[in-house]
């Protein structure tokens, strides 16, 4: 029945080729333009017939089903998908490639400390201390034992108090700051960050400390800069850190001396000279209008206002 089927198939098709070929055109112009695509059109029906044919042809059939495998053609001689279209599309449509898609376990706290230091890169400090605050409240320990977290959830603390609106909310987030860097300096005595935040948070909190603890803890602060500074000579804002104690302990007033004088024996002492050394190598560091200002500030109060009008020159913005 099969082949009955196929040969009453090939003679339809032989039919529609010969009556293509039997076709007359008139004399008419238009018919003999019709002709003319008519005749090239039955031309490309033929060789496509050929192909169709030699497909259907008993011996093929015979043996696609001896195999049991329809695909045993090659792509030369498999049908045309869009048979009788004016563009036959010979080869078959490339099949989409398998990706293997590889399972990575994701380390949560290297995610964590990604998501932060995009968050600070970007300058959105709100976001980092919320990274980090709510991680630190979930699980305190997860924060603890990772010093690179540790560091930067006290960092994140400063830079909440740079943006707090009350004096309130300023002492809340540096004595949180400052708590964290604390217990930090005693996990990891000798890491650089940990002091260097220790000290600058310190140093803020100052401004709501009496005069006595003010005085006790600009020991620690110049110590603890001093150490970081050991550890991490090429960071320009702990050498900044160190302008600004010097800038301050040199502009003490005669009572706060007196009393330092009278609890410790020695006041801390320090000079212009000195934070403008310590301004200069922080612009030498990394030059921006920031120190450039500072080292300016600290020439004028030693009265060498020629000196400081160069420097201010450098905070100038160019371009």
């Amino acid at each position: 029945m099969k082949m009955s089927c196929m040969r009453s198939i090939t003679a339809l098709l032989l039919l529609l080729t010969t009556l293509a070929d039997g076709f007359v055109p008139s004399n008419n112009i238009g018919d003999s333009r019709r002709w003319s695509f008519f005749v090239l059109s039955a031309e490309k029906q033929r060789g496509r017939f050929r192909k169709v044919l030699s497909y259907l042809s008993p011996r093929r059939i015979l043996r696609r089903e001896r195999s049991g495998d329809e695909n045993v053609l090659s792509n030369s001689e498999k049908i045309p998908s869009s048979f009788g279209s004016p563009e036959m599309q010979l080869e078959p449509e490339p099949k989409a490639a398998m990706t293997e898609v590889a399972v990575v376990d994701v380390n949560p706290a290297e995610a964590l400390l990604a998501e932060v230091s995009d968050a600070f890169n970007r300058e959105d400090f709100n976001k980092a201390f919320a990274l980090l605050d709510s991680k630190y409240k979930e699980d305190p320990s997860f924060v603890r034992d990772r010093e690179a977290l540790l560091w930067r959830y006290a960092k994140a603390c400063f830079e909440k108090f740079q943006i707090a609106e009350t004096p309130e909310e300023q002492e809340s987030y540096l004595r949180k700051g400052q708590g964290l860097t604390q217990d930090g300096m005693q996990k990891y005595p000798e890491s650089g960050y940990m002091l260097k935040w220790n000290a600058i948070l310190l140093g803020r909190l100052g401004k709501f400390q009496p005069t006595k603890l003010k005085m006790q803890n600009s020991f620690l602060i110049r110590d603890n800069l001093k150490k970081a500074q050991d550890l991490l000579p090429r960071d320009p804002s702990i050498v900044h850190a160190l302008g600004e104690w010097c800038s301050k302990i040199a502009s003490i007033s005669f009572v706060e001396r007196n009393v330092a004088k009278l609890l410790f024996g020695m006041p801390p002492e320090s000079s212009y000279e000195q934070a403008f050394a310590y301004f200069e190598q922080a612009y030498a560091l990394k030059p921006t209008m920031k120190y450039a200002n500072l080292a300016a500030e600290a020439l004028v109060k030693m009265g060498r206002k020629t000196e400081a009008q160069e420097w201010m020159e450098k905070a100038e913005p160019t371009g």
